[in-house]
């Protein structure tokens, strides 16, 4: 399985060798598209809301 991925980074993400990267990887696709499709957050909005948050 690791040949049919690429044998890289990404199959170890896929294949779950590093779980803190999988888990993290996980948890920020998850809470992007939820913030985007059942919150129907917009993307801009949420780039000023990162800078101001950055900029402090």
């Amino acid at each position: 399985m690791d040949a049919i991925l690429g044998g890289g980074k990404v199959a170890d993400v896929l294949l779950w060798r590093n779980p803190k990267v999988s888990t993290a990887l996980l948890l920020g696709v998850t809470t992007t598209w939820f913030l985007f499709e059942v919150v129907e957050y917009n993307f801009v909005t949420l780039l000023c809301h990162i800078s101001i948050t950055v900029g402090k």
